[in-house]
């Protein structure tokens, strides 16, 4: 199985955008992930077209199962 991490932000257009990261440790928890998140604000280190992320939609953990075939 593999796990992502997904963090959705709202931006200025109403439109969000996400960033996803692989393999977050098993344990991570959502007051791990909301500073983190909130810092990514603040300094405005996500610029989507010109517009900024203002606020936090989400984050999930998404698992995936793979079945090898052959």
């Amino acid at each position: 199985m593999t796990d992502t991490l997904k963090m959705t932000f709202n931006l200025e257009d109403g439109k969000t955008t996400s960033i996803s990261l692989a393999s977050p440790k098993e344990s991570i928890t959502a007051e791990e992930v909301k500073p983190v998140m909130e810092n990514i604000i603040t300094k405005e280190a996500i610029l989507v077209k010109g517009q900024k992320a203002v606020s936090i939609k989400d984050a999930v953990v998404r698992t995936v199962e793979e079945h090898k075939l052959f």
